[in-house]
């Protein structure tokens, strides 16, 4: 990689530092009170990518496809369309809760696993295939919907089920186009024969 390429890459990095950096005050300072929901856990979080950010080895190749970018950042931004009307059953707010903090740290391993192979958008970096990648090849997507999954159970409407939909479809089609750019390395070929599924062992 060229020295002016690889200054390029860097200063992109130092941008997601600055903006996972402003999501975690954001989140600590403005996120909405709720007894059920780990916002200490999504701080921790933004603070885990902003690291990794800073310290993430340059990317081979990141895509430049207009569509493959904007559903990367609706993905990511989708949840900001909840409805979050407190939810009138205790028991369904702390199920929530649990099932939301699971999503959530499930999240924080799938990335320390990656490592400095972590990436917002679909880019070529090192293969990683240890930890929790030995089970499924997207655990981060899954431990997405997992979070998803557990806002609609603490705030449970006909809207919020179409709003989670959506986002479950909007990282379903992540998946597909990641893995036809990773799909040219012969090692993430050998690694998606040898990890057959995508999200759910035994499913999908």
């Amino acid at each position: 990689m060229s020295r002016s390429l690889e200054i390029k890459h860097r200063k992109l990095d130092l941008l997601w530092v600055a903006l996972s950096l402003v999501l975690a005050v954001f989140t600590w300072c403005y996120a909405i009170p709720d007894a059920y929901t780990p916002i200490w856990l999504f701080v921790a979080l933004h603070i885990q990518c902003a690291f990794i950010f800073a310290i993430r080895q340059p990317a081979r190749y990141s895509t430049k496809r207009p569509l493959e970018i904007l559903v990367t950042l609706l993905s990511l931004i989708y949840f900001l369309a909840f409805d979050v009307k407190p939810t009138s059953s205790a028991v369904l707010g702390f199920v929530g809760g649990v099932v939301t903090a699971i999503g959530s740290i499930t999240t924080i391993i799938s990335i320390q696993c990656l490592g400095r192979s972590f990436a917002v958008l679909p880019s070529l970096r090192d293969i990683r295939t240890s930890g929790v990648y030995r089970f499924v090849r997207h655990p981060i997507y899954l431990s997405y919907m997992v979070a998803g999954l557990g806002t609609l159970m603490r705030h449970p409407s006909l809207y919020n089920t179409s709003v989670a939909l959506a986002g479950f479809v909007l990282m379903m089609w992540r998946i597909r186009f990641e893995e036809r750019l990773l799909a040219q390395e012969e090692i993430y070929r050998n690694y998606m024969a040898a990890v057959r599924y995508r999200l759910i062992p035994g499913l999908y």
